[in-house]
């Protein structure tokens, strides 16, 4: 039988950290490891999506991002120099008429192929700080306080060579799975969860659509994490408004571009386009 331990998320991350010394340059902190984790979103279709997800933690907290953002946000930087207007379609069967008619000296790519919310922890104060963005106009941030429960249970497991063991948490509409290890210097885990006495390596919902698993760690000692100031985004006032602005970041991603020799870019709506899941089903 399943040993139960109720353990709170606020308790124990970052009680080894004095107040003083996080509330000097908290808005700076050098990253000592990187875990990247392959985030298999499974939709209801049976279709699936992959992403590769990055946690960089440092003593002060840590920030979840999408670790192939900046490469493919320098691939749109590059075309959209050469932008000379932007026309928007929505019409799905113009785009399949367009497609038809591709010719070599066109390129088309996703509007938005990247998850581009970031979300940052700080360890002495327990904070979660979720950010998104559409464009330097629009960006909005939500501040919480996590105090979800973790019931630790037994067995073992490894994963990429670390002993791991397992915890249940039911979290907002959604029962996960979850192992984790204490061989790693600190204690983390990938997009809001935290809280456990290890880094999460894996876990998993039970309903089978949420799943990050952990494919690399990596020593760091030359990063830094900059923690975003919140007065450069427009701040939620909760967190269904926070995720009404993630869903409209989402929506971009429903879109494809075709640029044309002329520098010409044409924006098509394509609903066959498997944007992010939202993680959280209640809130």
């Amino acid at each position: 039988m399943k040993k139960k331990i109720i353990i709170l998320i606020t308790g124990l991350i970052g009680i080894f950290i004095h107040s003083e010394v996080f509330a000097k340059d908290r808005d700076i902190d050098s990253a000592i490891m990187r875990v990247k984790y392959e985030y298999r979103q499974t939709f209801k279709d049976g279709s699936v999506r992959i992403d590769t997800m990055a946690l960089d933690s440092g003593l002060k907290g840590s920030v979840f991002y999408d670790a192939t953002k900046e490469v493919k946000g320098q691939r749109h930087s590059e075309l959209s120099t050469k932008t000379t207007k932007r026309i928007v379609k929505d019409s799905y069967e113009e785009l399949l008429e367009r497609i038809a008619t591709l010719n070599q000296s066109e390129v088309m790519y996703p509007l938005l192929d990247y998850i581009s919310t970031v979300i940052y922890k700080e360890r002495y104060s327990g904070e979660v700080i979720t950010t998104d963005i559409i464009s330097s106009r629009f960006k909005s941030s939500y501040t919480e306080s996590i105090t979800e429960e973790w019931r630790l249970g037994e067995g073992e497991y490894s994963i990429l060579g670390y002993k791991c063991q397992f915890a249940t948490i039911d979290f907002r509409g959604r029962s996960y799975e979850c192992w984790y290890t204490t061989d790693l210097p600190l204690n983390d885990g990938p997009w809001k969860f935290y809280g456990l006495p290890g880094q999460i390596l894996m876990i998993e919902s039970r309903d089978g659509q949420i799943r990050f698993n952990a494919i690399s760690v990596e020593r760091l000692d030359s990063e830094i994490i900059v923690f975003e100031d919140e007065d450069h985004y427009d701040k939620c006032k909760n967190l269904k408004q926070m995720n009404e602005f993630i869903l409209s970041v989402q929506r971009l991603a429903r879109s494809v571009a075709i640029q044309d020799q002329n520098g010409v870019v044409s924006i098509y709506h394509n609903p066959n386009i498997n944007v992010p899941l939202l993680i959280e089903k209640e809130y």
